[in-house]
């Protein structure tokens, strides 16, 4: 992300002068606050499926559900919280790098940092293949519950799933452009109108320093 280039042309916008700001603390704790969100959703999601007639919802194994001679770790880490919520957190890091990119009028547009688009496509195409297509060993490699004896993670479910997530997009960058930008020009009016008020009781000041020696002359 720091590879990307200035922005050609000055902008008559100054940037913030502090790392820690009002728009940045809110920009922060709300993409963290909007992506809790989604991931605590979508568990309350998943887990409705568990009431469901022949539901293949499966829930979080303990460790009386475990055969002796199987490895309990690797059982009870696979279940469909966990899937959902690897899938859930994977999309919202990429989403987030997005949302953060800082482009015009201070950066140039995100593309043309080559490597870090780069890299974004080839996450972004990896992790959808990942959700839909995932392979036996790596369902196994990622201890999700794809593949696994006598449970299916429906495609079905997988579809809206996405289309959750895509909602979690547009929400951090909605409340990013619109909401942040929103806090950042208020805060930088009321920075506008503190200097105005700070040069205008300088002026006073010296304005009466002036008068002052002007009468200790007269006299």
């Amino acid at each position: 992300m720091a590879l990307t280039g200035p922005y050609p042309r000055l902008t008559k916008h100054l940037p913030l002068g502090r790392l820690v700001s009002i728009p940045v603390i809110i920009s922060l704790f709300g993409a963290i606050s909007i992506c809790f969100a989604f991931q605590l959703g979508s568990v309350y999601w998943v887990m409705s499926y568990k009431d469901v007639p022949n539901t293949w919802y499966f829930p979080v194994p303990t460790e009386d559900d475990v055969p002796d001679n199987v490895d309990s770790d690797s059982i009870i880490d696979r279940n469909d919280i966990g899937t959902t919520l690897f899938f859930v957190g994977g999309f919202q890091l990429l989403f987030t790098c997005l949302v953060f990119s800082i482009a015009k009028p201070f950066k140039k547009p995100m593309y043309t940092n080559y490597l870090f688009t780069g890299s974004i496509i080839i996450l972004f195409t990896y992790t959808v293949y990942l959700f839909f297509f995932a392979s036996k060993f790596e369902c196994d490699l990622y201890y999700l519950v794809c593949h696994m004896k006598d449970h299916v993670y429906p495609m079905s479910f997988k579809i809206k799933l996405f289309g959750y997530i895509l909602a979690n997009a547009v929400a951090l960058y909605l409340f990013e452009k619109i909401v942040v930008w929103k806090v950042t020009l208020w805060r930088k009016d009321v920075g506008r109108k503190e200097r105005e008020a700070i040069e205008e009781q300088r002026l006073i000041e010296l304005s009466e320093t002036n008068h002052m020696v002007r009468a200790d002359n007269e006299g």
